[in-house]
């Protein structure tokens, strides 16, 4: 390093220093005395004017003191002046030369800074490749507070503080990784246990994910009541909309009923008029046969063909019409009908013999009519759909008081 006092150069200076001599013991002392003749003075309502202009003449004595003074030191000083203002241009051309190289270091040192900066951040992102840290946990620019000259060594390379630095730096990434990891593991075991219907997700938790332990745990507690409140008011209107809906399901059962039963009582009413005038119709009852004393022997025709025969055309039943598509030989079903005739019916009119009445026509019986069916259907096509279709047909042929029909397979 330069040695500046050796290189600057001498500055030869003759001082002669001033001799003020103004005889001040012998000016002290006449002042003094001179003075001292005023400190008795008495001020009185006579003297008041001349005490005012004594004071001020003093004054005014004092003040020719002090310009003395200043006169006096401005010219013994008027050397010391030019010479400060002599030595700071010389300074000023010193720090003149001075800047021009600092300038020229500063670029220098800042383009060294530059590829510094580079070389630590090429040295961070190769770190967390290694210990895989997600770039979401990346802690941006925390490396450059080790961009200064201090932290380069002498071949550009960084120095062991600044090597520990980032390791410090990517070893507190990847801690928060994990922990946010296990926190996330951890968040639908604790939706859970706190009796959520839905567990908390990421986005339930992100505002407070990164914080401290203590303050994740005051914010997720936070959330949970807030969800537990939230759930309780869903539940609650669920429950009413339900309610709601149950009222109305109610009312629209009990009204239905309410037609059924009103059809029900219609139809039973028909029944029994249809019922009665078809038993009159077949048996003959009219008021001059009731007055008989015998009863005509009638025969109950059950052959009728129009009534038992199958209508081919006219299959308007849903499920006969899935099961007539199913069928490839596109036959729908034959049937044959055998029944056995009452023990009350005797031969046809024709025949001479006649059954006697064993009672008074006047006198009217229940009786219970069993037919029995054999019918050729389809296979696949289920019991109770035929007992359905020969229930409809024997409705629609007039028989309104029938109460059931068995199908059984052969």
């Amino acid at each position: 390093m330069t040695d500046v006092k050796k290189d600057l150069i001498e500055i030869e200076t003759n001082i002669t220093m001033p001799v003020l001599d103004v005889h001040f013991d012998v000016v002290k002392s006449e002042l003094e005395g001179e003075l001292s003749k005023y400190e008795n003075v008495l001020v009185t309502e006579e003297t008041l004017k001349d005490d005012k202009k004594l004071a001020q003449t003093l004054v005014s004595k004092g003040k020719l003191y002090d310009s003395k003074r200043k006169a006096t030191v401005n010219e013994i000083s008027a050397p010391i002046k030019l010479f400060e203002t002599q030595m700071k241009l010389l300074q000023g051309l010193c720090v003149s030369a001075s800047k021009a190289i600092s300038d020229q270091v500063a670029v220098f040192e800042q383009v060294k800074l530059n590829n510094f900066g580079e070389l630590l951040a090429e040295s961070i992102e190769k770190l967390r490749l290694e210990m895989a840290v997600e770039e979401q946990y990346h802690n941006i620019g925390a490396e450059k507070v080790f961009i200064k000259l201090g932290s380069i060594t002498g071949k550009g390379a960084m120095n062991k503080a600044s090597k520990d630095g980032i390791q410090n730096i990517v070893d507190k990434e990847l801690m928060l990784q994990n922990q946010v990891a296990f926190r996330l593991l951890q968040l639908e075991s604790e939706s859970y246990k706190a009796e959520l219907e839905s567990p908390l997700v990421r986005e339930n938790v992100e505002s407070f994910l990164f914080l401290s332990d203590a303050d994740y745990a005051l914010g997720l507690d936070r959330i949970i009541k807030s969800e537990l409140a939230r759930q309780v008011r869903a539940k609650e209107a669920r429950e009413a909309k339900q309610k709601r809906i149950d009222a109305a399901n109610a009312k629209k059962i009990a009204d239905q009923k309410e037609l059924d039963d009103q059809a029900a009582e219609r139809l039973k009413q028909q029944e029994g008029s249809t019922v009665e005038q078809r038993l009159s119709e077949k048996f003959g009852d009219d008021q001059s046969q009731e007055n008989s004393q015998h009863q005509e022997p009638v025969e109950l025709d059950l052959s009728d063909k129009q009534m038992m025969q199958p209508d081919h055309t006219d299959m308007t039943d849903d499920r006969f019409s899935s099961y007539e598509q199913q069928d490839n030989s596109g036959q729908i079903y034959q049937q044959d009908v055998n029944y056995q005739q009452p023990e009350y019916v005797q031969d046809h009119p024709n025949n001479q013999q006649q059954s006697k009445p064993t009672q008074q026509q006047s006198n009217k019986a229940k009786f219970v009519a069993t037919v029995t069916f054999e019918i050729l259907a389809p296979s696949h096509v289920p019991e109770e759909a035929i007992a359905k279709k020969i229930f409809n047909r024997m409705q629609q042929g007039g028989f309104d008081s029938i109460t059931g029909v068995v199908v059984n397979k052969a």
